[in-house]
């Protein structure tokens, strides 16, 4: 009969897996598999690769720091750049994973525009700083995109869309999920985060945290964006109806408030309206929440504190985006940026990259990857 192989971790490790991990040590330990782990962190016994195997896979760490003598220290520097809005300045490791794949794609791009001979630095960036005028900024910004031919786009999908694909266009990837790849055992939290940026300036990247609603996400892709333009890297959590966090993120909330809901605009479509007319029609035309709404119309004097209070209290910004069925394809289409997947697709279709390394590229399974390619009607081989 085969002996059991058992692997020595350290004590230390372990201790860091369930400190920097997904679940508690009460959930861990709770756990058949795992109901030897106070021995494993003892050292009185050593797990076998199966269970050590299970134990990475619950806490989401991977499994080749058990192999180390210490702990990892992992260097993110982006999540130096948090704007935390609540008491906890710990992060996950669904935000880490995350911001960890979006690096990856983000490198994998600026090689592939390398090789291309189209890696040029975007002028834009750095162009703005926060003590420029709000409204010459916004002006700038909606110029940028044409915002104005999008005045007759109707629902808010339809708009966060068009905004999405016209910043992809200028050269800035635009992705976002609502679980940490294809996951949805590890859901991506509103409450730790809305959104990241991570500043390039050949390619930029800016990620959505899917569970948010749709009208948050417009707010925070265009917050995200006057950070690409201030070439200020950042994790967003404050939320768009905050005024909190550092004089930075305030000026930014209003610049976006600004592109968003321009105040000449506004003017023309409240005139007559009683409050709540007001704030129904500048939410459902400008595509934003009622809270962003309502916050606007205080900021420039058509709204008073009381209306103010009375709509932050009915709604929750924090509710998040239930979207309605769609099937896989579709919602991988939606994850990734178009420009991302084309390029993917051109290096695996010209015989640069094997179709594992596409597929992991696009965070497809190998079997979905032919589909995906046909979704993007791209499917035959060049």
């Amino acid at each position: 009969m085969a002996k059991t192989v058992r692997f020595p971790v350290k004590s230390e490790i372990l201790k860091w897996a369930i400190s920097n991990g997904e679940k508690t040590y009460e959930e861990l330990a709770s756990k058949k598999r795992l109901k030897n782990l106070p021995d494993w962190i003892s050292e009185a016994k050593e797990p076998t690769l199966k269970q050590l195997e299970y134990f990475s896979t619950q806490t989401a760490i991977p499994f080749s720091y058990f192999m180390l003598s210490s702990p990892p220290e992992e260097n993110i520097p982006l999540l130096s750049f948090r704007t935390i809005n609540n008491d906890s300045p710990r992060y996950s490791r669904a935000l880490v994973d995350t911001i960890n794949t979006m690096e990856m794609r983000q490198s994998w791009m600026k090689s592939y525009l390398e090789e291309m001979g189209q890696d040029q630095e975007l002028e834009f960036i750095g162009s703005i700083n926060e003590q420029m005028d709000v409204d010459q900024v916004a002006d700038y910004i909606r110029n940028f995109l044409d915002l104005g031919s999008l005045s007759n786009v109707s629902g808010v999908s339809n708009y966060f869309t068009e905004i999405k694909h016209r910043i992809s266009q200028k050269g800035i990837m635009v992705m976002q999920n609502g679980v940490v790849g294809d996951s949805t055992k590890r859901k991506l939290d509103i409450n730790e985060f809305r959104a990241f940026v991570l500043i390039d300036h050949v390619v930029p990247l800016i990620f959505l945290n899917r569970q948010d609603t749709l009208n948050a996400m417009v707010f925070s892709l265009i917050h995200e964006i006057i950070h690409v333009f201030l070439d200020s890297p950042e994790v967003l959590n404050i939320s768009e109806n905050s005024d909190a966090g550092k004089s930075t993120e305030r000026w930014i909330n209003h610049v976006t408030e600004s592109v968003l809901m321009p105040v000449g605009m506004i003017n023309e479509m409240v005139r007559g309206l009683n409050i709540e007319e007001r704030i129904q029609k500048v939410s459902g035309k400008c595509h934003v929440s009622k809270q962003a709404a309502v916050i606007r119309l205080f900021n420039i004097e058509l709204a008073s504190q009381s209306d103010v209070n009375q709509i932050l209290e009915e709604h929750d910004d924090r509710t998040k985006h239930t979207p309605g069925r769609a099937n896989y394809y579709t919602t991988h289409l939606s994850r990734v940026d178009i420009s991302y997947a084309n390029a993917v697709i051109n290096s695996q279709n010209s015989g640069y990259i094997s179709t594992t390394d596409a597929s992991n590229l696009i965070g497809t399974s190998l079997g979905a990857f032919a589909v995906f390619k046909e979704k993007m009607g791209m499917g035959s081989e060049t």
